[in-house]
């Protein structure tokens, strides 16, 4: 694979403080995999067996009618398969041309018997990423928390002014 593929899988968080020909033996067993705007990357139910590596592009992450977030370049998407196969939580739907490397579950944990040292650095930065996101759902729930009391507030205060 090209350089430049090395350089973006080399910055995502999942492949933090791997070297160079690391990554490179561990991409041999991947393919690259191309998602024309508005096809379905992840099928929110169906069951996961692969994770993805945006290259090029962006896709948002859906449930239902409800956008979740817009990822691009460097970014990770199915990553729980290898904490748990369970089927996927959301849709991710390629909104531009996409790009994508394509780690198969299977792959990595026969590469694991390969190379544990690989598998324990991508499970430690799995789980920083999550520790990560579990975060900022703590704070985004906080930040909403307190709006709802806000609106309560002001909702009361429109009801008893009606009331006069």
């Amino acid at each position: 694979m090209s350089l430049g593929i090395v350089k973006i899988i080399k910055s995502s968080p999942l492949f933090l403080e791997l070297l160079d020909e690391e990554i490179d033996d561990f991409i041999k067993g991947c393919e690259v995999e191309r998602f024309e705007p508005n096809e379905h990357i992840i099928r929110e139910g169906t069951d996961g067996d692969e994770i993805h590596l945006i290259l090029t592009g962006k896709a948002w992450v859906r449930r239902g009618d409800l956008s979740i977030a817009e990822l691009g370049k460097g970014d990770i998407l199915g990553e729980l398969i290898l904490l748990n196969q369970t089927s996927r939580t959301a849709d991710v739907i390629a909104s531009t041309a996409v790009d994508a490397l394509v780690i198969e579950y299977d792959y990595i944990f026969r590469y694991f018997k390969k190379n544990p040292k690989l598998f324990a650095i991508l499970m430690l930065n799995l789980s920083r990423m999550l520790a990560g996101r579990l975060k900022k759902a703590g704070s985004d729930l906080q930040a909403m928390a307190f709006k709802n009391k806000e609106l309560k507030n002001k909702l009361k205060e429109v009801t008893e002014n009606q009331d006069l």
